[in-house]
């Protein structure tokens, strides 16, 4: 979190400029599971011919970035549970 937000007084942040949206849908989190859901939401809106906006929120600079992360993570517990129990 910036240091700034963090030491932020609330009647500070209620003056702060923010940004209003409409959206039908609303994912808070761009890992795997937001990243899918977003797009598995829009394929199933295609197939059946209804437009819903689905707004993907991610705190992070880059959407799908902690997916690389887990990658690593399940690869590398893959193949040591394949070596403690094969």
């Amino acid at each position: 979190m910036c240091r700034r937000y963090a030491t932020m007084t609330l009647e500070e942040a209620k003056k702060m400029p923010r940004d209003v949206d409409e959206t039908d849908v609303l994912i808070v989190g761009g890992g795997p599971a937001g990243l899918s859901a977003a797009i598995r939401l829009k394929q199933l809106c295609n197939e059946r011919g209804q437009d819903l906006r689905v707004t993907l929120l991610e705190k992070g600079g880059d959407v799908g970035t902690p997916f690389s992360i887990y990658f690593v993570l399940l690869v590398t517990g893959l193949k040591r549970a394949r070596a403690e129990f094969c």
